[in-house]
């Protein structure tokens, strides 16, 4: 998690415009704000500006003092040994209903696995 809050400080220190990412909404379920940051050749994914403060409030760790965050480590070695084992690069959190849980295991899985050395994660959210 400290890689993460270190490349937000960096992005805010590093943005010249205060521009906002289009279609971007600030009034969505994390309350998050979403800024762009100045492109760099080298980088494939923009880089955005979280309102860390507000993730508690949704159940998403946002620190390493969070109890909940060694399970979710558990999970991450868990899935990325069964992934490894089989090949596997892509990882789909369903459920046959809404509200069981799968975006907030989403997306403390995807900061579990974004926080590993060596590891990347894309989270990409839908509702059919």
């Amino acid at each position: 998690m400290d890689r993460i809050r270190q490349a937000v400080t960096k992005a805010r220190q590093d943005r010249t415009t205060g521009g906002r990412l289009s279609g971007a909404s600030t009034s969505g379920s994390l309350g998050a704000r979403f800024h762009s940051a100045p492109a760099r050749e080298s980088e494939q994914f923009q880089e955005v500006a979280c309102d860390f403060a507000r993730f508690g409030e949704h159940r998403i760790i946002s620190n390493e003092q969070d109890p909940v965050l060694n399970a979710y480590r558990i999970l991450r070695t868990r899935v990325l040994q069964k992934m490894e084992e089989n090949n596997w690069r892509t990882l789909a959190v369903v459920s046959p209903g809404s509200g069981a849980g799968k975006s907030v295991t989403a997306i403390n899985l995807a900061i579990a696995i974004g926080s590993k050395e060596g590891s990347r994660a894309t989270l990409v959210d839908l509702d059919f």
